[in-house]
């Protein structure tokens, strides 16, 4: 089992990210988050703005999921 602890260096997370959104399944699930989490407005008129920054918290982690999937890609 792997060390929960030990540090990935960036690049080899990178690919661990690709090889996961690579297959079908991962495919899948990488729109179902899209739909889900950053198609969607992050804040809409009348709702309070901490629901804002909550949403955008949200968005962010599935814009890091593209970031590293491109520079995977990209090298």
């Amino acid at each position: 089992m792997p060390d929960p602890n030990a540090r990935i260096e960036p690049t080899e997370l990178d690919k661990l990210y690709q090889q996961v959104f690579s297959t079908d399944q991962g495919q899948k699930l990488l729109i179902h988050l899209r739909k889900t989490y950053l198609d969607v407005p992050a804040w809409t008129p009348g709702y309070d703005h901490s629901f804002g920054y909550f949403r955008d918290g949200q968005n962010s982690i599935i814009r890091e999921i593209i970031l590293k999937l491109r520079r995977a890609r990209n090298g």
